[in-house]
């Protein structure tokens, strides 16, 4: 009920929108099978259309949405019963709700376009998922696993571009950092930036930085990931996380002469607000908990005297990972821990991080799930700044290799 409520006033400004904008809205009375506690239902709509899905529900039922638009500026509210107050607003909370029903009767799932998209006439298609049922475990009602975008789905052209570079590493033609960035300085146009930017909040903050270094260090990490044994024996979904992560890690970067050793939780914080609205499952609590998270992920900084240096704080994992897997449903819980933790374990003796874990925070924080994909970025990180040196690389995914599988582990792993 809380996370419910906690959309009221985001449902209020929406409400106010759509008014005043005087739209006509479509409905539809939508239907289960018989027998069925769920549908799928494909649509489209274009410029200002607006489209209501309505079912008829009990309290304390519980229901799952999933929405799936090829368009990122569409999105879906719910209203409750007799009221164009949303209790959910896709726009801030993302693409998917899960929750128990606060009351009896006629619920509405409205479909829509962002006004600066309908204003440029643009079309989405998508599928929608709908379930209802009467248990209370909310996830019965969509029993399918989520489907989270791809990086090839959500921004093809980048992840073509990467692709080949890829090859041009594979087969020589790109033998030099020189020569990548030189090919990422012709992809990196003002339109392509703000493409991206649409998608990832903060990317042109982040390429701003140090003449773009962080921009060209996750195109070059991008391209150790996809030759990685790691990532090559993951599974489809496991790999569109991995590409994530990777793609995410450094998102809120301030190389500001030099390095910046508190990026980690600051771009968890960040991924923790763009993961959901890229189909990453949330639980209930995420509309109401996301901004206390996101503020104590965000500032979870301290001075260290002894290195003169800010470094992030450590004291606040348990808030935050424990946070964390309050409000995000795996595998967003574990793709943002990650991110958290990735300068958080030494896995180069030439390279200490300057905030490690001690071994008790390891076996707490670092389960199999968070080890898999955490080994994955950094061999990828490390891969970002030596791809074009294969002795020096070798030799450091050996040493990571090994500080993982000698990693402490949890007595009940």
């Amino acid at each position: 009920m809380k996370a419910l409520l906690a959309c009221v006033l985001a449902g209020l400004f929406h409400g106010a929108i759509l008014a005043s904008a005087e739209v006509p809205i479509r409905q539809e009375q939508a239907q289960f099978e018989k027998g069925a506690s769920g549908t799928t239902i494909t649509g489209k709509i274009k410029s200002n259309q607006i489209v209501d899905y309505q079912w008829r529900a009990s309290e304390g039922q519980s229901m799952v949405a999933i929405f799936k638009p090829t368009n990122l500026s569409a999105y879906f509210n719910i209203l409750p019963p007799g009221s164009d107050l949303a209790i959910f607003v896709g726009s801030t909370s993302g693409n998917r709700f899960e929750a128990e029903l606060p009351a009896d009767g006629v619920y509405t799932i409205r479909v829509y376009l962002m006004r600066n998209a309908a204003r440029r006439n643009e079309t989405a298609n998508y599928t929608l998922e709908v379930g209802i049922s009467g248990g209370g475990n909310a996830t019965a009602a969509a029993e399918k696993e989520v489907e989270i975008s791809s990086i090839s789905e959500t921004l093809p052209e980048l992840w073509l571009f990467l692709e080949k570079l890829s090859a041009g590493v594979k087969a020589g033609t790109v033998r030099s950092t020189e020569q990548l960035i030189e090919r990422c300085q012709g992809f990196y146009t003002a339109e392509r930036m703000a493409e991206i930017e649409a998608v990832v909040p903060g990317w042109k903050h982040m390429a701003a930085f140090d003449h773009g270094k962080t921009l060209w260090h996750i195109n070059v990490a991008m391209v150790a990931l996809l030759q990685l044994d790691e990532y090559r024996s993951m599974s489809p979904r496991q790999q569109t996380v991995q590409q994530w992560v990777v793609f995410l890690h450094d998102v809120a970067k301030e190389p500001v002469g030099g390095r910046d050793h508190r990026h980690s939780f600051r771009s968890a914080a960040q991924a923790g607000r763009i993961m959901p609205k890229l189909g990453f499952p949330v639980t209930a609590a995420y509309p109401s908990e996301l901004e206390d998270w996101f503020n104590l992920t965000d500032t979870a900084t301290r001075f260290d005297e002894a290195q003169d240096l800010k470094i992030q704080d450590n004291s606040k994992l348990p808030r935050i990972l424990g946070g964390a897997k309050r409000i995000f449903a795996e595998p967003t819980r574990t793709a943002v821990g990650v991110i958290a933790l990735h300068q958080s374990i030494t896995s180069l003796a030439a390279w200490p991080v300057k905030a490690p874990l001690t071994n008790d925070q390891v076996m707490a924080y670092v389960d199999k799930d968070i080890s898999t994909a955490l080994l994955a970025l950094t061999l990828a990180d490390s891969g970002g700044w030596n791809l074009f040196d294969p002795p020096t690389l070798e030799s450091m995914y050996k040493e990571t290799r090994a500080v993982f599988r000698d990693l402490p582990r949890s007595p009940s792993e």
